[in-house]
């Protein structure tokens, strides 16, 4: 019998800009607010491994959640940051961002955790969504968001968590 493994995937609240030091707006504060609230009142979330991309809107978004959900947020995940800001940092195509975070997920999905959440952000989050799941309809990614990827033999079954038509009860 296969155990499934989930990743819990979200989108950071929205930042001041897209660089790397960029932090949250004070929107995005309440949006992050709004997420780690969200998880919070999912039953039975019990997450094994929690990772960030290092980048500030993505890290306090975590820190957000980290603080809600009393679970601990690991080292940054450098693969998990946004694609190389042109004349910021370095540029990155398509391919190579799917390239190291393929390399992480598949990581994860190698390792004795079952459970992973990740912060990130929007290029990532659908690069990964076409690679594990190409025939998954995508919609309009927000700020922030949230993705189940539950993956079973092989197979990887995706379901999209956040609605922001529906905000979250407080």
């Amino acid at each position: 019998m296969s155990t499934d493994v989930k990743l819990y995937v979200a989108r950071h609240g929205i930042g001041t800009g897209n660089e790397p030091d960029a932090p949250l707006s004070s929107d995005g504060f309440n949006q992050a607010e709004q997420l780690a609230d969200f998880l919070s009142q999912m039953e039975d979330l019990h997450v094994d491994r929690f990772i960030s991309s290092p980048y500030t809107r993505a890290w306090q978004t975590a820190e957000i959640i980290e603080e809600r959900l009393k679970i601990k947020l690991g080292p940054p995940g450098n693969r998990l940051r946004e694609q190389g800001v042109r004349g910021v940092t370095e540029e990155e195509s398509d391919e190579m961002v799917i390239a190291r975070v393929t390399s992480l997920t598949e990581e994860l999905l190698k390792s004795d955790q079952h459970t992973f959440l990740l912060v990130t952000h929007r290029l990532i989050l659908t690069l990964l969504l076409h690679h594990y799941a190409p025939d998954f309809v995508l919609e309009e990614i927000t700020n922030p968001d949230l993705y189940l990827l539950t993956f079973r033999d092989g197979k990887c079954q995706v379901k999209r968590l956040w609605n922001t038509m529906q905000p979250v009860v407080v």
